[in-house]
């Protein structure tokens, strides 16, 4: 749902429990604390540095192996069992948008079922990383050995 607040137009981007993670500002993925920390164009998610991690579409956002990610409010993308939605934070002051890179092709999209393993917040803060085992995983998930590089 996109909320105006003052000249901006936002949208809250949730993660599984229901809790704010990010934001959206038209193309600008922002972090709870106004940062820049990524950009979504079209159907891909890439790093401030250009490259892609993931996928957003009908809503949700989908890490490098097409798990969920987060979602936006009345995603249709998203399983019936959505978690219910915790009142989002008060809206953070924005960071000045950096400059848009040279964005990087995309790899072909895998067939992915379910959550992510991956913390909403921390994927998007640390997907200008080399690889995705920089990630902060969500406690109890077990660790997946990936050889593939964010940027292919």
């Amino acid at each position: 749902m996109r909320k105006p607040t003052g000249d901006i137009l936002l949208t809250w981007v949730y993660d599984e429990i229901g809790c704010a993670g990010a934001i959206v500002d038209e193309y600008c993925v922002r972090n709870l604390s106004g940062e820049a920390v990524a950009w979504v164009f079209g159907v891909s998610l890439f790093s401030l540095k250009g490259e892609h991690i993931g996928w957003c579409e009908d809503g949700v956002f989908y890490d490098i192996d097409n798990r969920v990610l987060g979602f936006i409010a009345g995603a249709k993308g998203l399983e019936p069992d959505m978690p219910a939605l915790v009142p989002e934070p008060s809206v953070p002051k924005f960071s000045k948008r950096p400059y848009v890179p040279t964005l990087r092709g995309r790899s072909a999209r895998p067939a992915g079922r379910g959550w992510s393993s991956y913390c909403l917040a921390t994927y998007l803060e640390f997907g200008a990383g080399p690889q995705v085992t920089s990630f902060v995983r969500r406690p109890g998930t077990p660790v997946q050995r990936h050889s593939h590089d964010l940027s292919h």
